[in-house]
């Protein structure tokens, strides 16, 4: 009986199989961080959508979308709210639910954004009563008021006119759903503020725990810590 010569790999053999793998995981961790930045770049691409709109929306009517006077004159269905138009309509700020709920409608019936949002309810649903964005389970509102609540002094941060991205929280208009990876932010305010400045200038972090109060600064978190930290994002002084 004959008994085969089983070998193992050559030397030479197994440093092609580790090159090989090497290069597997490189392409896949290449086509990862492709995607990332894709989705970043597609949020970047959206926040200054939205603040054009917004802008081309005051340019045209003189007044913010949901704070126009007499909006029945222009809009008709879930555009026109007349429950507060004798004392807030007018005043330059989202100021109730109710403007902040007839914004979108307004928008599109202008034909200044193509969301076709019809309806005014609460809570907000990304693609229905919001605006939805080319990333997934993100949607779209605005805030009079936002209230970033962290560790260290001080403790609670109020940012007015508030353009906020996040994903649906089914209780209300805030999109708190933390949704975005860490890195997303990282990139995003790097192109917005001062790089690892979260809670500066136009763009801030709604979830605290994306920052740490570190060595006197607020700051994103070490890579170590952020592997499955996701946030809100905002976006500041709409005007």
């Amino acid at each position: 009986m004959n008994i085969k010569d089983n070998k193992g790999f050559t030397l030479t053999e197994l440093a092609v199989v580790v090159v090989i793998i090497g290069l597997l995981v490189s392409i896949v961790s290449f086509g990862f961080s492709m995607r990332e930045k894709a989705k970043s770049q597609a949020l970047l691409s959206e926040i200054s959508y939205y603040l054009a709109s917004i802008s081309q929306f005051k340019d045209k009517y003189k007044y913010k979308p949901g704070d126009l006077p007499e909006a029945d004159h222009f809009f008709t269905g879930a555009a026109v709210d007349l429950s507060e138009e004798a004392t807030n309509r007018g005043n330059d700020s989202w100021d109730s639910p109710s403007e902040r709920n007839i914004l979108w409608p307004q928008m599109f019936q202008a034909g200044i954004i193509s969301a076709n949002i019809t309806v005014n309810t609460d809570p907000k649903i990304p693609g229905i009563n919001t605006p939805g964005s080319r990333v997934e389970n993100i949607g779209w509102t605005v805030l009079d008021t936002m209230s970033v609540v962290m560790t260290g002094p001080p403790a609670t941060f109020i940012f007015n006119e508030v353009l906020r991205f996040g994903g649906a929280d089914n209780v209300g208009e805030t999109l708190s759903a933390a949704i975005v990876p860490l890195e997303t932010h990282r990139y995003i305010d790097s192109k917005m503020d001062t790089p690892n400045t979260p809670l500066s200038g136009a763009y801030v972090v709604g979830e605290p725990a994306c920052v740490r109060f570190i060595t006197a600064e607020y700051k994103y978190v070490v890579d170590s810590e952020a592997d499955d930290i996701r946030c809100t994002g905002n976006i500041v002084d709409v005007n």
